[in-house]
């Protein structure tokens, strides 16, 4: 099994980033610190409120024993750190605003029981945070008193990074495992980004097999769906076909209209498909385009009305309109 690769997001709490704070000192903070209720009106000190993640079992059973109601994030974290493996394990720190994620290795964790940062956290905290929403200082506080450290931050693009990973950085998880996908290993690609290994394209070409590999690296779920909206509409140009993907679009991500405005066909796009049956709830009797990047493991289930698309398909169909398609030069794909 290939060392495990951990996402953090550096905002432990709320809406107080802490990302130049993570970069200047070679950290990650973890956030969902283990707070008992027994000393949480009590404690004068971090070390007297904290639990840490690293304690031994004892003292975590003590905690377990006392904990509040809604301690899930704060066990699942615990988890996360015990299954780190310092020097093999890496960090993912995603920057969007920057266009970067930073990568570093496991180093090991500290407890702070005099965060250097305390003032800069306070100041963030109370701005970002109403004061009627406010809990104490000192448990905001304990947010940012754990950290994961790293052997050094080292920025790549988001662009050289493939897209199974890339998209995983756009999500709201504080902290998330990036896993290994189909036989390719999150942390040895990480590691050879460090080095200057790239995804981006380099060179143009028309070979079906190198352009359903770059579809993969490259394509995120959203401009997925934008892609095979495209592509319908260059392949029925009579039809007129819209992406509809979003909150409460009943499954279907783009919709085809024949020139008298009736229904043509849907589609739905999975970036990866599980193989299981698909229903649109827009309407059963209209043809159904499904469109995946990753097959599913067992037999898809066939149906009359659902044409397939898998990756092999759909890199064919980009060869065949690259000419007039604008994702195909960003896959530097021409026309065979």
């Amino acid at each position: 099994m290939s060392p495990k690769c951990l996402l953090v997001r550096n905002k432990p709490y709320g809406k107080v980033d802490m990302f130049d704070v993570a970069l200047e000192y070679g950290y990650a903070f973890l956030g969902y610190p283990a707070i008992a209720k027994s000393v949480r009106e009590t404690a004068s000190t971090l070390r007297e409120l904290v639990t840490t993640f690293d304690a031994e079992n004892p003292e975590w059973e003590a905690y377990e024993k006392d904990k509040p109601a809604k301690a899930r994030k704060t066990q699942e974290h615990r988890k996360k750190y015990r299954d780190l493996v310092e020097g093999e394990s890496l960090l993912l720190m995603p920057h969007l605003a920057e266009g970067r994620v930073y990568v570093g290795t496991y180093a090991g964790f500290t407890f702070h029981e005099t965060p250097t940062w305390e003032k800069k956290f306070k100041r963030r905290y109370h701005s970002a945070v109403p004061k009627d929403e406010r809990v104490p200082d000192l448990i905001a506080l304990a947010s940012v008193c754990q950290t994961l450290n790293v052997d050094s931050w080292d920025p790549i693009p988001f662009v050289n990074v493939p897209a199974w990973i890339r998209a995983k950085c756009f999500g709201r998880s504080s902290a998330m495992w990036i896993r290994s996908m189909k036989g390719r290993s999150a942390t040895e690609e990480l590691e050879g980004m460090r080095i200057g290994e790239t995804f981006r394209p380099t060179c143009w070409t028309s070979d079906v097999s190198e352009v359903g590999k770059r579809l993969l690296d490259m394509i995120t779920p959203e401009p997925f769906e934008h892609l095979m909206v495209a592509l319908l509409q260059l392949e029925h140009s009579e039809q007129t076909w819209l992406q509809v993907g979003g909150s409460g679009d009943g499954g279907v991500d783009g919709i085809g209209y024949n020139p008298d405005g009736r229904v043509s066909g849907l589609l739905q796009c999975k970036w990866q498909y599980d193989g299981t049956p698909v229903e649109a709830e827009q309407s059963s009797e209209s043809p159904l385009h499904l469109a995946y990047l990753v097959e599913p493991k067992t037999a898809r289930a066939e149906a009359d009305n659902i044409t397939f698309y898998d990756r092999k398909r759909i890199a064919a169909l980009v060869i065949k309109h690259a000419d007039k398609l604008p994702m195909a030069i960003t896959l530097k794909v021409k026309r065979g």
